[in-house]
């Protein structure tokens, strides 16, 4: 592996102040200072010691500093075709006195990156200056070129957007590129920077200072709910969603921002367009995020105290460098938390509410080969900067279309007269047809299965079902965005489309992460409750229609809504039952608990049971709707069985005992197996 310069294990300064000095007055770029100036100058210089063979600067990098020869020599090199990974031609050799990465008027690169490979053939002694360092220095000292000062200021901005996570993996070009089009602002502390309520028009880099992120509560007062530090980006999620902001911002101390206007965003999406679909992605699948196996990681601390680890992947030769709070995500991706466990465990460390940050981490990590976004590891195909290309079947069959401004639109209809689903007497109208359904459709098997038997083409009448079964489904998202908005929340994304054979609809909840816990669990109930509501109607269509055909057909959608029903109380998947008891009793991980604390209870021979679910209400709780779920399945399939083969089973019982058996059997072996393992553990 090729080594490089490394200033973290440098010696005492052996380079005196005089002999800094004496070095920068021969270099023409420096030749205006006065003699106060290159003694200022001198003291910024940090001393650097590689050993022959080390690479002091690699061509393509950004631009970070220059350097100055002390001592020892030096070979500058070049690939004329950088696709090569050979091919490397000698240009020069530097000895004492020359420089790296200046020239006789500035800085010597016209892209920000480096022009050509360095590398030590001797021992050396080199002065290092930064480009903060040197950005300061230029602008306290006009006796240097206005133009070094243009292409200094440049360059550093590069750095800052290159370290700012939304933009960490885009390429050096379009760094370049994006640096040229932000403009650099000041802001004096107790400046408001945009207040919540109006139009995005832009979004900002931290580059200094701090910054408050506030919004108004109930009574009217602001309410912080993060401050941001050097390299947070805020603001773009409006910006992204064409909504109005959603919360406040306002400089803390004094301040010095990057602005990238709506234009300029709308322009670099449309080379970087993944980036704004991976929140969706993931709070549509509710994965789990898990991370690669055999990922190595080196730690160290920065000179100003914070803690950068670089992780590396044997298998690509990948690096990847984080921040302390990369570190924190990426220690939670260990395939048991879903983007919102993460992003809640996030504001818990830090008090920062940071989805879209989490989420962009996440992908970035998943699209170089350091993380999976499900537990199940199926790569992550997405590069940033790329274009995924699939089928045209596949995109016919898997189409999406995020709504603009979908926040605005929701509100609107809301406002409108939607508003009254969201009342208390269409709760009680709704709960009343769903419970007079559930009835009708019992009355309704007997008849349905009958003429069901008598039906020519089943597959066909199956795919019908499930086709109308999703699209009325679809329903569900705009209750759970009617239900966000009734508690004066927003709905940052909204998207239809289709999924190999049904339409779908996914509405972001996000911002309910940090709402009372009665309330998130109403916005979870919704879904769940609307499916109930709507197989009723199926229901009760079917039981007093006069035509059979159509009668059994909404029969089949109800019984269609009524399994997905019971699929989504399955507290052991992370569905609407779950996540109903998750909110219920405000634990973040509650199935996780639940297997640990029973663990524990199965290590103890199930001794004193009641005096440990007094003292494990939640888990406990959690059981008894598991056997419950448990239950309502066996006495579905008893009760199919009966009706689809009644005379066999009233002949024989005991065979309709085979198949729930079979079940409950599986569902206690794989049980009793995991806490089995976690005891031995």
């Amino acid at each position: 592996m090729e080594k490089k310069a490394n200033p973290s294990t440098s010696p005492p300064s052996i380079v005196t102040l005089a002999e800094r000095e004496t070095l920068i007055r021969a270099i023409p770029v420096f030749r205006e200072l006065i003699t106060t100036e290159i003694a200022s100058l001198a003291s910024l210089m940090t001393e650097v010691y590689p050993a022959s063979g080390d690479k002091i600067v690699t061509q393509g990098e950004l631009v970070d500093s220059v350097y100055i020869i002390a001592s020892g020599t030096a070979e500058v090199s070049k690939k004329m075709d950088e696709s090569k990974k050979s091919g490397e031609t000698l240009l020069a050799t530097l000895s004492k006195g020359e420089t790296i990465g200046l020239s006789e008027t500035g800085i010597f690169t016209t892209t920000g990156t480096r022009m050509a490979t360095v590398t030590a053939t001797s021992p050396c002694i080199l002065l290092r200056l930064d480009l903060i360092a040197l950005n300061q220095f230029l602008h306290e000292n006009k006796n240097l070129a206005a133009g070094m000062r243009e292409s200094t200021e440049w360059m550093l901005h590069m750095h800052f957007i290159k370290a700012a996570a939304p933009f960490a993996q885009f390429s050096n070009e379009r760094i370049a590129w994006l640096a040229n089009l932000v403009k650099a602002i000041n802001v004096e502390a107790d400046t408001v920077i945009f207040k919540e309520g109006e139009a995005a028009d832009s979004c900002y880099l931290v580059c200094e200072g701090k910054i408050q992120i506030s919004k108004m509560n109930k009574l009217g007062q602001d309410e912080t709910l993060t401050v941001l530090q050097p390299f947070d980006v805020f603001g773009e999620a409006a910006l992204l969603t064409s909504v109005t902001r959603n919360a406040s911002a306002s400089a803390l101390t004094p301040c010095r921002l990057l602005l990238l206007d709506r234009e300029a965003m709308l322009e670099l999406l449309s080379y970087e367009g993944q980036s704004s679909d991976y929140l969706m992605t993931l709070i549509m699948e509710r994965s789990k995020p898990v991370r690669a196996d055999n990922i190595i990681h080196y730690q160290r601390t920065a000179a100003d105290g914070q803690l950068i680890t670089t992780l590396k992947n044997p298998q690509t030769g990948n690096y990847f460098q984080l921040s302390e709070q990369g570190w924190f995500i990426w220690r939670e991706l260990d395939g048991k938390k879903t983007l919102e466990q993460i992003t809640m465990n996030f504001h818990q460390q830090y008090q920062q509410f940071k989805p879209d940050f989490i989420t962009r981490m996440i992908a970035e990590l998943a699209s170089h080969g350091f993380a999976y976004l499900d537990a199940s590891k199926k790569a992550y195909s997405i590069r940033p900067g790329e274009r995924v290309t699939h089928s045209r079947l596949y995109n016919i069959l898997n189409a999406k279309y995020q709504i603009p401004q979908p926040d605005k639109k929701i509100d609107f209809l809301y406002q409108k007269g939607l508003y009254i689903v969201c009342s208390k007497p269409a709760f009680v109208f709704s709960l009343i047809i769903s419970l007079i359904g559930l009835i009708t459709f019992f009355f309704a098997f007997n008849k349905s299965l009958n003429l069901f038997k008598a039906v020519w083409n089943i597959p066909l009448w199956l795919l019908a079902v499930i086709v109308i079964g999703m699209t009325v489904r679809t329903i569900r998202a705009l209750g759970e965005a009617l239900a966000v908005k009734a508690f004066n929340h927003e709905v940052y994304h909204f998207s239809i489309g289709w999924r190999w054979i049904g339409p779908i609809a996914i509405a972001d909840l996000s911002d309910m992460w940090l709402a009372p816990r009665w309330q998130r669990t109403i916005v979870n109930s919704v879904g769940t409750f609307i499916d109930l509501m709507i197989a009723g109607l199926f229901s009760l269509y079917a039981f007093y229609t006069t035509d059979g055909y159509n009668a059994l057909f909404a029969w089949l959608v109800a019984l269609y809504l009524y399994l997905q029903f019971l699929r989504s109380l399955d507290p052991m998947l992370d569905l609407d039952g779950y996540r109903i008891l998750m909110g219920l009793f405000d634990v973040p991980d509650l199935r996780e608990s639940a297997i640990n604390k029973l663990t524990e209870l199965r290590s103890s021979g199930f001794k004193d049971l009641p005096h440990w679910a007094k003292h494990n209400l939640a888990e406990a709780i959690f059981w008894l709707s598991w056997l419950t779920y448990v239950a309502l399945i066996v006495f579905f399939i008893v009760l199919v069985q009966y009706k689809l083969l009644m005379p066999l089973m009233e002949k024989h019982f005991y065979l309709a005992l085979i198949l729930p058996a079979i079940f409950i059997c599986l569902s206690i072996f794989t049980l009793w197996s995991e806490t089995g393992r976690r005891q031995s553990a």
